[in-house]
């Protein structure tokens, strides 16, 4: 019944501490075949099937500070560094903020504790400040990058407009080129020394 599949899979949510190997969910199946044909499928999942996930695990830090990092098409992303804390078996360093209105919401500052949860069991993010203190509010640098000029300090996403020339954008590039041919083993280290030295004409 649909209540024994509830209390199935809140009683291995609750269990799943003790399981040797890391699981995020369960998947609920129809075993009738006819039916699984009657109910047929979505274009990338089948409607007799259906993912449950849990609730993402959620761990305690301190933010150090915050950086920006610029991606490959020039959006200008601010990350926590945080204390270092296991979170579903991986060691966290670092997490998104996103942008600057959600550090405005959230009130988010340096040296703030905070909640931390992996959205998905995947992607580090702040869920909220746990114990507030009182420091500077981090606001972007006005001329760390050249801005668009019409594009405010506090939009959604804040765009470089010297994509062709500022170093951080053209490695993020390169390094973006490197993962589609499939080449490993090069990281953004590797590519700021080659840059640095002057292997970047």
């Amino acid at each position: 019944s649909s209540e024994d599949m509830v209390s199935y899979h809140h009683t291995l949510e609750t269990n799943r501490t003790h399981i040797d190997y890391e699981i995020d969910g369960s998947v609920i199946k129809v075993n009738n075949y006819q039916k699984r044909e009657r109910l047929g499928l979505r274009s990338r999942s089948p409607r007799w099937a259906i993912a449950a996930k849990f609730k993402a695990k959620q761990a305690e830090s301190q933010i150090i500070d915050i950086d920006l990092q610029v991606v490959r098409t020039g959006v200008i992303t601010p990350v926590a560094k945080i204390k270092e804390v296991d979170l579903s078996g991986v060691m966290i360093s670092s997490a998104t903020l996103h942008n600057q209105d959600e550090i405005d919401r959230k009130d988010i500052r340096i040296n703030d504790f905070v909640l931390i949860e992996r959205s998905g069991d995947v992607i580090p993010k702040i869920t909220k400040v746990i114990k507030p203190v009182f420091n500077i509010k981090t606001d972007f640098p006005k001329r760390k990058w050249v801005w668009d000029k019409d594009t405010p300090l506090n939009s959604i996403n804040i765009i470089a407009t010297n994509i062709e020339s500022d170093p951080d954008i053209v490695i993020r590039q390169i390094q973006h080129f490197i993962k589609t041919l499939g080449i490993e083993f090069i990281g953004l280290g590797h590519l700021r020394d080659l840059y640095n030295s002057g292997f970047n004409s």
